[in-house]
């Protein structure tokens, strides 16, 4: 019976070539991913404490910009639930007071007072300069943004959507 290769060899170069594509189509997404880790390490590395004044303006800004477009019976609702916003404001970032995040390119450290936690990430997407997405050991991917040299941080509340911290370092 006669071999359709001539030798072991050929059998390695054609299974070679078969499985090829399976283990270069990762590549591209590595590259995109150190990519994303140097643009973001330049501004992101560092140490940021929690901003009050500047979140509590912020938080005003997008009150008024949010009655202005409703008016009418629908944004005297909206005034009345912002009036239970404000006087739930420094509950609701009482527990944001005193924190800083620090960031050295492979580990976020969240300390308040004394005490801190370390927890490592990678950056994954970097779309733009003054925006990092990381993805932390614990599999939670969160955006940051840089807005006005403050650090817009996700913030889970039903009053709002971020915080920020402004850079102490």
């Amino acid at each position: 019976m006669k071999r359709p290769f001539a030798s072991g060899a050929s059998y390695l170069v054609v299974l070679v070539a078969w499985l090829s594509p399976l283990f270069f189509t990762g590549c591209d997404q590595v590259s995109q991913v150190v990519e994303a880790e140097e643009s973001a390490s330049h501004w992101l590395n560092g140490t940021w404490e929690f901003d009050e004044a500047f979140t509590e303006t912020h938080w005003q800004k997008v009150r008024e910009k949010h009655d202005a477009q409703e008016g009418g019976v629908a944004g005297m609702v909206d005034a009345a639930k912002h009036w239970g916003e404000e006087a739930a404001a420094p509950w609701i970032l009482s527990g944001e007071q005193g924190k800083k995040l620090t960031f050295n390119g492979v580990e976020r450290t969240t300390m308040i007072g004394d005490q801190g936690k370390g927890e490592g990430y990678l950056v994954i997407a970097a779309p733009h300069e003054r925006e990092a997405t990381l993805q932390f050991t614990d599999g939670s991917i969160v955006t940051y943004k840089l807005v006005e040299n403050h650090l817009r941080v996700p913030f889970e509340s039903k009053f709002a959507n971020y915080v920020f911290y402004r850079r102490v370092d």
